[in-house]
């Protein structure tokens, strides 16, 4: 570290840090939500909906329902 940091810090001056990346929680639901649309998209017009979406949703909400039966049993 060099003493312009040092310094800095010994100043007590908020360094933000870097971006990180969205928890998966939260990727998990906005990828529900994703999918969640796209099929009823797909629905409304008469359309054949990919069984790899129905499954990739399933698992999702089957992956929170586990997650928030343990948040409340917890």
């Amino acid at each position: 570290m060099n003493n312009k940091h040092k310094f800095l810090l010994n100043k007590e001056i908020y360094i933000k840090p870097p971006i990180g990346v969205t928890p998966k929680e939260i990727w998990k639901w906005y990828r529900a939500k994703e999918l969640s649309e796209a099929i009823r998209r797909y629905s409304d017009k008469y359309m054949k909906i990919p069984i790899a979406w129905v499954e990739e949703y399933n698992e999702l909400v089957k992956s929170y329902e586990h997650n928030h039966e343990e948040a409340n049993n917890g």
